[in-house]
């Protein structure tokens, strides 16, 4: 769905996961200057990984959080997100269409 969606805007998906703090913060810091923008999923890390928060801040593109559900939703410690001071825009409560939405976001971020 994602891929297609930015196969339809002119955008080229790499996908990337793990539950690992360390892998991520290191993903991001290689996606500075060689990726338009970038799409975070942080589950967990969300409300609790500054040094998520860290990587992100140095990224020079656009960045969308997105979630599934919306974290208002969840418990209430869930609510907070670290990662929202680093983005340029924020999809939840959408369920998987989510990833239809952003690389359109993305589009629309960098007409901006």
């Amino acid at each position: 769905m994602c891929r297609r969606t930015a196969e339809g805007e002119g955008a080229e998906i790499d996908f990337r996961q793990s539950v690992s703090e360390a892998e991520n913060m290191k993903w991001i810091k290689q996606a500075r200057g060689t990726r338009d923008g970038l799409l975070v999923t942080p589950a967990g890390f969300t409300s609790t990984s500054i040094a998520i928060l860290h990587s992100l801040l140095i990224h020079d593109g656009p960045l969308i959080e997105a979630y599934i559900s919306p974290l208002f939703k969840r418990d209430a410690f869930r609510h907070v997100s670290f990662v929202t001071k680093a983005t340029t825009a924020k999809i939840e409560g959408f369920g998987i269409r989510r990833y239809a939405f952003a690389p359109r976001k993305r589009t629309e971020i960098a007409r901006n």
